[in-house]
């Protein structure tokens, strides 16, 4: 290099580059530009993980059913039968079936998206290591196969739904894909968010456990908001605006069908058959989106600004 030319060759250093969360925070608009130049590398880490979960099992893809509908059969049992209506010892009826069903599903992959990224960065730790891959994409194929789970399982119920005259599908069936594409989202970012937590401290996977199963039973997967009573039951209700999975569940049952459910509930003495409205798709989707797009900005610019250190730790 003669002497006053520019200079051509790039140093990096990982002392005086800018880590901070903020710097981070700018880079988040190209992260689904990213997620697209690398999509052979995605597809590739999506197929193994997908047949690899099947491979050697006598029932295969059934696995994909299995887990959701044994926790439907229980919650059904339970929620259904023992605490229902323990008095007649009637069950409840189709509506809630499918209305536990249906949010039994969309949960599951919520949580088991979130559950395997937070371990991703380590069990991956060899290509970390590499400084040319890119680690922000490692969750992506993890919650690309939950959200596979979850659509078996919609298309069961739905198929159900339909047979018994449960369900009402119209219009609002071709925003499913939005529905997904939000949940996918909201995976993403708190999934993000852990994996670089777990990084520095491996309890990280034992405290979210706790937590998913407190949030479960704290977001209406098997029970009504309207069927809350007590001093406490408005606080409860004023509580979901804070629950970002309340709106995805309910848009995921609308948009299968369930504009409202049917359910028991004893007034004065007397047990009546009262319905739910779930609400409006459009402000679900709405709040949904705000709650994704949040945890997508926080875990990505955490990500990205310990994603230096990760070699070291992994």
């Amino acid at each position: 290099m003669t002497s006053g030319s520019a200079p051509f060759v790039k140093t990096y250093s990982a002392e005086t580059a800018r880590h901070t969360v903020l710097a981070s925070l700018v880079p988040v608009v190209r992260y689904p530009l990213e997620i697209w130049r690398h999509r052979y590398l995605v597809h590739n880490f999506f197929r193994r993980e997908l047949l690899g979960r099947f491979r050697g099992s006598s029932l295969g893809l059934f696995w994909v059913l299995v887990h959701p509908i044994v926790m439907f059969a229980v919650y059904y049992l339970v929620f259904g039968y023992l605490f229902g209506n323990p008095k007649t010892g009637v069950g409840p009826g189709r509506e809630y079936a499918l209305y536990l069903f249906s949010g039994v599903i969309a949960f599951t992959a919520l949580n088991e998206g979130v559950t395997r990224s937070c371990t991703c960065v380590v069990d991956n730790g060899n290509l970390v290591k590499k400084v040319a891959f890119p680690s922000e994409l490692l969750p992506v194929p993890l919650i690309l196969v939950s959200l596979v789970v979850y659509v078996v399982g919609a298309l069961v119920c739905l198929g159900v739904g339909l047979a018994y005259g449960v369900l009402a599908p119209g219009w609002s069936l071709l925003l499913l894909p939005v529905v997904l594409l939000i949940q996918f989202v909201m995976t993403l970012g708190i999934g993000l968010f852990l994996a670089n937590a777990y990084v520095f401290a491996r309890d990280t996977s034992h405290l979210w456990s706790i937590a998913s199963m407190a949030w479960m039973f704290l977001t209406p997967v098997f029970w009504f908001p309207h069927a809350l009573e007590g001093p406490i039951a408005e606080s409860i209700k004023q509580a979901f605006a804070w629950n970002p999975a309340y709106p995805l569940l309910q848009a995921h049952r609308i948009v299968l069908g369930a504009q409202s459910v049917k359910y028991s509930k004893e007034v004065d003495g007397v047990t009546k058959d009262l319905t739910s409205d779930l609400g409006y798709l459009g402000d679900h989707l709405l709040y949904a989106s705000l709650w994704a797009l949040g945890f997508l900005c926080l875990g990505y610019a955490v990500f990205m600004s310990r994603r230096h250190k990760y070699a070291d730790l992994v």
